[in-house]
């Protein structure tokens, strides 16, 4: 009985240090690195897709879709993610939760987080991002002019969008 009891101590001990390090762990540097990353995660996974052979006699060939599929779920993931999250979370972050505020500061840093719209300037321009390189990858060659018109469309769409809403703190 008492070798029982030593057991559920033990796993009492071990569940508690494991919520104290999931309350701790900041998720400020993942989250930075995707959002830095992310027009070159876009290029690439948007170039391998274009690009792919369906030949799948080695081992590498499977290893090498499975990663591109892998990444292409998560540059298109990236903005819904934000979306959702912020969905979800938005009363922790108007009511600024110390603990939620210390782990996810760098999604909202410098942006104000009275308006739905203005907490999700970084999706957009994610999103952004991400269009831009579909445009740049798929419409190369004979459609530059619809490039160039895509670009000045989506610039003017953006502007708008920040002088209409104003999401960052400075001017």
């Amino acid at each position: 009985m008492e070798r029982y009891e030593c057991i559920a101590k033990r796993k009492e001990k071990f569940v508690t240090k494991y919520q104290k390090i999931k309350l701790s762990v900041l998720w400020n540097w993942p989250i930075r690195f995707i959002f830095e990353a992310y027009l070159e995660l876009s290029i690439a996974t948007i170039l391998k897709f274009k690009a792919m052979t369906y030949s799948y006699s080695t081992a590498a060939d499977v290893f090498d879709t499975a990663l591109g599929i892998f990444y292409f779920i998560l540059v298109v993931a990236g903005p819904v993610f934000y979306f959702i999250f912020f969905a979800i979370n938005s009363d922790k972050l108007r009511k600024n939760q110390k603990s939620f505020v210390d782990k996810y500061e760098t999604l909202f840093e410098s942006i104000k987080v009275d308006h739905i719209w203005n907490v999700n300037y970084n999706a957009f321009f994610m999103l952004r991002r991400f269009i831009f390189v579909m445009s740049c990858v798929y419409w190369n060659g004979s459609f530059f002019i619809l490039q160039i018109l895509y670009a000045l469309v989506e610039s003017m769409v953006f502007i708008s969008y920040l002088i209409n809403f104003r999401p960052k703190k400075s001017k």
